[in-house]
C-alpha cells in the first residue's frame, strides 16, 4: 500500500506549472505504467502463493512461475532505486534505473 500512497502523494506535490506538457504527460504515463505494474504483481503474488499448495505442473502454473520470474527482476530494480534513492537523492544513476524499470515493465 505504501507503493501506491508515496506514488499518489509524489504526484500531487509535482509542481506541473513550470513543467513541459510533453514533460507533464511522460511522467503521467510513467505513473499509470507503474501503477499497472504493482496490480499485475499482486495478482500473481497471490497465484504464486497458492501454487505452493499445489503439487502437479500444468501450462498454467508454469505460466505462473514465470510471470513471477519477470516480475521479481522488476522488483529488485525498485529495491535498488529505494537504496541510491535514500542514499543520494540527487544521484544520475536514478534516470538510468527509472528509465530500465519503465522498459521492463513494457516487456511485461
Amino acid at each position: 500500500m505504501e507503493g501506491y500512497l508515496g506514488r499518489v502523494s509524489r504526484f500531487f506535490t509535482f509542481n506541473f506549472r513550470n513543467i513541459n506538457p510533453i514533460e507533464k504527460e511522460i511522467y503521467l504515463h510513467g505513473l499509470r505504467r507503474l501503477g499497472d505494474y504493482y496490480r499485475m504483481k499482486e495478482i500473481n503474488d497471490r497465484q504464486y502463493n497458492s501454487l505452493k499448495l499445489e503439487l502437479p505442473q500444468t501450462k498454467e502454473t508454469e505460466q505462473i512461475i514465470l510471470r513471477h520470474g519477470e516480475l521479481k527482476i522488476v522488483d529488485d530494480l525498485l529495491k535498488i532505486y529505494r537504496q541510491i534513492e535514500k542514499i543520494d537523492p540527487k544521484d544520475k544513476k536514478l534516470k538510468e534505473l527509472r528509465t530500465m524499470i519503465l522498459d521492463e515493465i513494457d516487456t511485461l
